[in-house]
């Protein structure tokens, strides 16, 4: 038995509906059921269409298959990571010089250029990535992503700005601590220096033997004063240079200390000054002392004039080493023991 419909043989005989198509069999005279039917069936779109025209030497099945081409968009950059960008540079760069955090042109550039390096990439992940389906217009999602971005770099930058001004710091108040260390003890030692000079000493000499111990003693300080006190001058302007260089490459250091940082450099540089001025007067003092022994040993009656200089120099030498210990103690502290 056959469906008169489609045409597929029925295996059961009292099938009353086709398994296939679902025709009534019931319905069907019975001579329609013995023999399949022949299943005429409405001309497709492609049957109906007019066959494709071919030129001579071409057929039909050299003609390339249709296929469903996708054609892919471009992405689009816009505007938002340069705008963004833009604001970046130019408002880290005022930033810097306003909150104190610039510490040299080049090392500026290396922050702004490290905070682009991480700004961009950044941006267009916020804006196609993790954006993306929370925020659909794309001009509020570009700006968002913007913000952000513009926020972590410059948050980022700014921190390691900071590190470095504080390294600096560190690293400043260390080599001034370095020479402050050697420098120090030089105070207690010019102190013991002055304190046996004159306990050797013999201010009113009777006879040659002591005048000739006095020349030996005035002799041997002369050369070890101008020493000292050159180095220690030489010392401090050295540690001034380098805390005045250092607030030139590094401005921020001033301005993060208040200004305390130039004032100490202004006050190496007057410590310095009274060192050069106690040195010197030292050396007067020792060479008036010089002479008026050198006159006593050849008999020189205006031997005199010269313990009377020796004397006020002396006075001034005590003075110009209180005024020096004094400063230095106002910067350093007491002197460790």
């Amino acid at each position: 038995m056959f469906c008169p419909h489609c045409g597929i043989k029925i295996q059961l005989e009292n099938a009353n509906f086709c398994s296939i198509c679902g025709f009534d069999l019931s319905a069907a005279p019975k001579g329609d059921l013995s023999k399949p039917v022949p299943i005429v069936h409405p001309p497709s779109d492609d049957q109906l269409s007019p066959a494709p025209t071919t030129q001579p030497g071409l057929s039909i099945a050299s003609t390339p298959p249709a296929t469903d081409l996708k054609v892919k968009q471009p992405k689009k950059w816009g505007w938002g990571w340069y705008i963004a960008a833009g604001i970046f540079w130019v408002g880290s760069s005022n930033s810097y010089k306003d909150y104190g955090l610039f510490c040299g042109t080049e090392f500026v550039n290396s922050l702004q250029l490290l905070g682009l390096a991480l700004l961009v990439p950044l941006y267009f992940w916020l804006r196609n990535k993790l954006l993306m389906r929370k925020i659909t217009n794309q001009g509020v999602r570009s700006f968002v992503s913007g913000l952000i971005a513009w926020f972590v770099a410059g948050f980022l930058v700014a921190a390691i700005a900071d590190i470095k001004i504080r390294t600096d710091a560190k690293q400043l108040n260390q080599d001034t601590r370095s020479i402050l260390i050697r420098l120090a003890p030089q105070l207690e030692q010019f102190k013991k220096q002055d304190t046996d000079l004159w306990a050797a000493y013999t201010p009113e000499p009777t006879n040659r033997n002591q005048i000739q111990t006095n020349i030996s003693i005035v002799n041997e300080s002369l050369s070890a004063n101008e020493a000292k006190y050159v180095d220690v001058a030489n010392s401090l302007h050295t540690m001034s240079s380098l805390v005045e260089k250092k607030l030139k490459e590094c401005p921020a250091i001033e301005k993060q200390s208040n200004g305390q940082y130039s004032k100490f450099a202004g006050q190496l540089e007057t410590i310095a000054t009274k060192a050069d001025r106690l040195g010197r007067l030292n050396q007067d003092l020792l060479t008036n002392l010089l002479k008026y022994n050198q006159g006593l040993m050849q008999g020189d009656p205006s031997a005199s004039t010269y313990l009377n200089a020796a004397q006020l120099t002396r006075a001034e030498v005590g003075s110009a080493d209180h005024e020096y210990q004094s400063l230095f103690e106002e910067i350093w502290g007491p002197p460790p023991k």
